[in-house]
């Protein structure tokens, strides 16, 4: 017989218990007992939580660690399609020249305004092949795969992301634009 039911004691153990202390010839109340079991359950529970919730939120270490892996990826993410990217203009590419290394061994307050700042130049070569739909398709002719190659790589990330996790992931803005586009 189950003994607690949706987080609640059942009755009958407060009478078995009842029972149990009159043939020992207790004079110790079973509705005492009662209350003491429930309060034991109640702060058994709570110790479990808040035991589980100081080794998966309080360690700032691993926290830290686990934020600074996913901005050391996107710069990764960021420098290496930069690098491969024939088309920037002057600026762009001598700010992506710089070596990955010597970007990774920043601070990460460095790191993320590096990665804020590559994204900027990225997303205005985007947009400015928005505006000049023949520079897109004459650079598509050149190199092809070149216009759409950033979103492509994202696509992939994700994909990947999805045979590991078992399902599909929330889509991006710009999966969202490139939907609405090929429609």
């Amino acid at each position: 017989r189950a003994w607690c039911v949706e987080g609640c004691m059942h009755p009958a153990w407060e009478r078995l218990q009842k029972e149990y202390l009159a043939n020992i010839g207790s004079k110790k109340n079973a509705r005492r007992w009662m209350k003491e079991l429930i309060q034991k359950t109640c702060l058994v529970s709570w110790d479990m939580w808040d035991s589980r919730n100081h080794l998966v939120h309080n360690d700032k270490t691993t926290r830290r660690n686990q934020i600074t892996a996913i901005l050391h990826q996107d710069v990764q993410d960021i420098h290496g399609f930069a690098r491969s990217h024939r088309f920037l203009p002057c600026v762009a590419k001598e700010f992506f020249a710089t070596p990955i290394n010597t970007i990774l061994t920043g601070s990460d307050y460095n790191k993320r305004i590096w990665k804020r700042i590559g994204e900027r130049y990225l997303d205005n070569d985007r947009k400015r092949m928005a505006r000049n739909p023949r520079a897109a398709l004459m650079r598509e002719w050149l190199i092809p795969g070149s216009s759409e190659g950033r979103n492509r790589q994202r696509r992939q990330v994700r994909q990947d992301a999805e045979e590991v996790a078992g399902g599909p992931q929330e889509a991006t803005g710009d999966d969202k634009r490139e939907r609405k586009a090929n429609l």
